[in-house]
């Protein structure tokens, strides 16, 4: 876990060929609609909250 609790817009426009991003276990509160835009090769996302902070993510 590192503690990520949002996602802005366009984070990962540096990581075009990024194929697995696995976010689970952060306590994720908002992702940006257009945070994961450009991550044409995105084949496995994970964003599933830690057990102990299950809560709505905004998006």
């Amino acid at each position: 876990m590192n503690n990520i609790t949002e996602l802005p817009a366009n984070v990962f426009t540096s990581l075009p060929y990024l194929e697995e991003l696995r976010m689970a276990g952060n306590d994720l509160t908002f992702i940006h609609p257009e945070a994961l835009s450009g991550l044409h090769q995105l084949k496995v996302l994970s964003v599933a909250p830690s057990a102990d902070h299950r809560r709505k993510v905004e998006c």
